[in-house]
This record gives structure tokens, C-alpha cells and sequence, in this order.
């Protein structure tokens, strides 16, 4: 008998039946897809911690916080009009000498001023002054 996944809709299987074979994939693919769509097609809640949303039209993956009960951002690309939550946008960037460095603390306002940083707030790398 057929029964579908609930999230995706997508057909399992008893085993036994024409195809049973894939119904594990099927429930994998079903709890770990990434749905897409406009922001606006984004629930208001998700349904499990660290679920994730990519919202084409932003170009942002946005991951479900359930300790937070929150959207949160969690990589992407953004753009001019919508940058990455905590993020500047740059189309193109120009430097003379770059470097990828380890920092073990927080950057300073300083650094910040002249660094690069990923969503975890890592500097990831430091223009010359």
C-alpha cells in the first residue's frame, strides 16, 4: 500500500510491495530537504530544530531555532537590497593584499573595521592598513 512522507508528499512503501526497496531514502530525503521559495512562502514556524529555508528570492538559507522560536540566518548570498542579516553586501571587492589568519578571541572594533568575518563572527580575514 502506498502512504506518502509528511513533509514532501513523496510516495513509501510496505516492504513487499513494487518498489518498497527506497522507502528509507524517501523518509531521509523528506526529513532533511531544504524547502524553497520567496520569503514570503517561508512558514512562520518550523517544524523541527535546525530546519532550513532557502529563500530564493533573497538568496539567504535561513535555519529554524527552536530554542529561540526564530528564523535565524544561516549562509547565502544575499544581495544590495537584502544582505545577509549581520552582514554587509559587496557585488565586487578590490585589495591589494589579503591574508587568512586564525584568531582564538573576539575581534575587536578595530579588527572589525579591517576584517573579513563569516555568520559565526570568525575573522576570516585581515586587509592591510
Amino acid at each position: 500500500m502506498v502512504s506518502e512522507t509528511p513533509r514532501l508528499g513523496l510516495n513509501t512503501y510496505e516492504q513487499g510491495d513494487e518498489n518498497w526497496s527506497h522507502t528509507d531514502a524517501v523518509e531521509a530525503v523528506d526529513e532533511h530537504a531544504i524547502k524553497r521559495g520567496a520569503i514570503s512562502d517561508r512558514p512562520d514556524e518550523g517544524e523541527y530544530d535546525d530546519e532550513l529555508f532557502a529563500a530564493i528570492d533573497q538568496r539567504i538559507i535561513w535555519r529554524w531555532d527552536e530554542s529561540e522560536s526564530d528564523w535565524k540566518a544561516f549562509s547565502g548570498l544575499g544581495s544590495e537590497g537584502e544582505p545577509v542579516p549581520g552582514t554587509s553586501h559587496f557585488e565586487a571587492l578590490e585589495a591589494e593584499r589579503t591574508g587568512v589568519i586564525e584568531v582564538d578571541e573576539q575581534p575587536t572594533t578595530e579588527e572589525l573595521a579591517v576584517g573579513f568575518y563569516n555568520l559565526n563572527g570568525q575573522l576570516v580575514a585581515r586587509t592591510e592598513d
